[in-house]
């Protein structure tokens, strides 16, 4: 009986240990900064930007971990607390450490076009919610996002918004699809 307890404290001190930090870098008590405008529902920020959802958190906006595991961050940015379900060990898609890696005129800067680079987009638009025709994002690293040349955009959680092509890390194309209505 006394092993057994043992062997529970162990797993629980240990589990508790990774869940600290799991993200690979980022832990419980970080403070970081938003990567762009994050949009949710209530007190859950979504791993990509549905653009019928409000801004939460504004691009820029300090936010500090207050707890972390495998598939979820918690965070609090002012008085509010969140929670962004995704795979933590993606957080770089979300959250920079440095203030200066956000540029907030940008981000605020309005509609993408023609001419922009793949940053310039992330900063105004944020994570899409695909990175090719039925390749989740979420299943993919912040590299893989940006070697994709196609990043399609939601409404919510069905309708899609918008398509961006882009040839070599620039705005190619755009394709406007808000107006299509759901089948």
């Amino acid at each position: 009986m006394k092993k057994l307890v043992l062997m529970v404290l162990a797993g629980l001190l240990s589990c508790t240990m990774v869940s600290m930090a799991f993200a690979d870098g980022l832990q419980k008590g970080d403070v970081v900064y938003a990567k762009y405008g994050m949009r949710g529902k209530g007190k859950t920020i979504f791993w990509h930007n549905m653009s019928a959802l409000p801004i939460l958190v504004p691009a820029g906006s300090e936010v500090k971990i207050v707890g972390i595991n495998a598939k979820k961050v918690v965070f609090t940015s002012g008085s509010n607390k969140y929670t962004l379900a995704t795979l933590t060990s993606q957080w770089d898609k979300y959250f920079v450490k440095n203030m200066s890696d956000v540029d907030v005129s940008k981000a605020a800067s309005g509609p993408v076009s023609v001419g922009m680079s793949k940053a310039d987009v992330y900063l105004i638009k944020g994570c899409p919610a695909y990175i090719g025709y039925g390749e989740l994002s979420n299943r993919h690293s912040l590299d893989e996002v940006f070697a994709s040349n196609e990043w399609y955009y939601n409404v919510n959680s069905r309708l899609r918004d918008a398509v961006i092509y882009f040839d070599n890390g620039v705005v190619k194309s755009m394709a406007d699809r808000s107006k299509k209505a759901k089948k």
